[in-house]
């Protein structure tokens, strides 16, 4: 194994769409992933149909020829939208969610039709939540509370201003 990873980002397609599905566990798990827009059991079927249907350009990031990390960009009318955010369990906490996270970012923020770029978190999503702050993103105060297997979890919207300019850069 070397000792700087090989790292690229390339479009999803079905076998990548395969692997991300397992990736989730429970239908909490893909609300904590991807909201409403996803449902239990997630088979890759399901997600690459939402795709084509929602127009959403789903990255995944491969680290050494595997897949580790997925996140979508979603054009929508005054806006793009970051969402889809997902991180093999068992690469969890070694950064990969921060290196998706920051390529899709910088996607969304070269849309030239995009002076905003959305995106929901829920709130129990402590460290999700601390790296879009990080990265710039602003809480809306603007709250939607879905239930999830019985129990109501409140999104939080966040935002950014593509024309503030990415974090060091």
């Amino acid at each position: 194994m070397s000792v700087h990873p090989s790292v690229a980002f390339v479009p999803l397609d079905a076998n990548l769409a395969e692997v991300a599905a397992t990736w989730v566990n429970s239908a909490a798990d893909v609300a904590l992933f991807a909201g409403p827009s996803l449902s239990w059991p997630l088979v890759f079927e399901q997600i690459l149909a939402v795709v084509h249907q929602q127009q959403r350009n789903v990255q995944v990031l491969l680290v050494d020829g595997l897949p580790v990390a997925m996140g979508s960009v979603q054009p929508m009318p005054c806006a793009v939208r970051i969402g889809w955010v997902l991180v093999d369990p068992q690469r969890r906490g070694q950064g990969w969610g921060r290196v998706i996270f920051t390529h899709l970012l910088a996607l969304a923020s070269s849309d030239p039709h995009a002076d905003l770029v959305t995106l929901g978190v829920y709130e129990q999503n402590l460290a999700a939540r601390t790296l879009y702050l990080g990265l710039g993103f602003t809480d809306t105060d603007t709250r939607r509370v879905l239930s999830v297997d019985g129990t109501d979890w409140v999104s939080v919207e966040m935002e950014y201003r593509p024309t503030a300019g990415l974090p060091g850069s």
